[in-house]
C-alpha cells in the first residue's frame, strides 16, 4: 500500500506526471509503487486526463514490472459505465497487457466497496 500524497505528486496525477516526469514512467513506478507489491487497486471516476494517467502507469508495462515490479500479481481499476472513452479504452489496452504478463486486470464497473482478490 503506498499514498501518493507522500511521495510527493500532488494535484492532478496526469497533469502531475507529464510535468514532474516528463513521460519518463521509471521514477514514478520507483518511488511511489515499492516492488513488494502484489495487488494494486486504482481509483477514478474516468473522467478528464486520467486515461493520460494510466498511459503513463503502464506504458512499457512488460518492462516496468520485470524490473520495478516483479511481484505484482493482480490489478484492480475502476472502470465506470460513465467514464470517457478514452480511459476505456486505456483500461482494456491494460487488461491485454496484463493477460501477455500474467497479471490479472480486473474492470471494476462500480468502484470498490468490496474487492475480491484471487487465491
Amino acid at each position: 500500500m503506498c499514498n501518493i500524497n507522500a511521495a510527493g505528486v500532488t494535484g492532478n496525477i496526469a497533469t502531475s506526471l507529464q510535468r514532474f516526469f516528463n513521460g519518463s514512467l521509471d521514477p514514478f513506478v520507483r518511488d511511489l509503487i515499492p516492488t513488494s507489491v502484489t495487488h494494486l487497486v486504482l481509483e477514478s471516476e474516468g473522467m478528464g486526463p486520467y486515461d493520460k494517467a494510466l498511459d503513463a502507469l503502464f506504458r512499457h508495462f512488460r518492462a516496468v514490472r520485470r524490473s520495478q515490479l516483479p511481484n505484482l500479481q493482480e490489478v484492480h481499476i475502476a472502470c465506470k459505465q460513465a467514464a470517457d472513452n478514452a480511459y476505456k479504452q486505456q483500461c482494456n489496452k491494460i487488461v491485454a497487457e496484463g493477460d501477455r504478463e500474467g497479471v490479472v486486470v480486473r474492470l471494476q464497473p462500480f468502484g470498490f466497496s468490496s474487492v475480491n482478490w484471487d487465491g
